[in-house]
């Protein structure tokens, strides 16, 4: 991991721990019924960290999600998050 290149903080948290929190602050957003806030906490939050950056396939699956309004796909796309998606993807 290179914490050099994020700015945030977030460096200090285990990546998995991370990854954890941004589907935490993604479902509380859902909870809510705010859509797009849910799609923009985590894209923004999984894109803080070098390491945790959604991979294009994922980021462009989740837009679609959000312009269709679909919460349970949303639901399903965070759930299907795991700690090592992102660097299978690359």
């Amino acid at each position: 991991m290179n914490g050099s290149l994020c700015y945030c903080g977030c460096a200090d948290v285990p990546r998995d721990k991370y990854v954890e929190r941004c589907k935490q602050r993604a479902f509380d957003h859902l909870d809510r019924g705010d859509l797009k806030s849910a799609v923009s906490s985590f894209i923004n939050n999984m894109d803080a960290r070098p390491d945790c950056e959604l991979p294009h396939h994922l980021a462009e699956l989740g837009v679609v999600l959000w312009m269709s309004k679909d919460v349970q796909g949303w639901k399903a796309l965070i759930e299907g998050s795991s700690d090592n998606w992102a660097t299978r993807a690359r």
